[in-house]
């Protein structure tokens, strides 16, 4: 199969897939050394980011193998509410 046969092949789902992916797996990354620089045995992402169980559940299966089991990444059920109550939380009377 040649190049062009390949770029052909490719749909921008697989483009998004892949970048969702990349970007994800370079935050666990960083989750990862954060939590086991401060001894953090359960990471709490919480905001607003891709609802797929299929996603969330890569990502918990990812961060246990990338801190040899002794962490564990948690998706709250509210987590996009409770990410904008934060924000909300931590705004000034004059930025609302």
């Amino acid at each position: 199969m040649s190049q062009e046969e390949i770029k052909q092949n490719i749909s921008s789902g697989d483009i998004s897939r892949s970048l969702l992916t990349l970007v994800s797996a370079n935050i666990l990354i960083f989750s990862k050394m954060i939590a086991q620089q401060h001894n953090i045995k359960r990471v709490v992402w919480i905001g607003t980011h891709v609802d797929m169980v299929e996603y969330m559940s890569m990502c918990e299966n990812a961060f246990a193998a990338l801190s040899n089991q002794e962490a564990e990444l948690i998706f709250p059920t509210y987590h996009s509410f409770l990410g904008s109550l934060g924000l909300l939380l931590t705004c000034k009377g004059d930025d609302v």
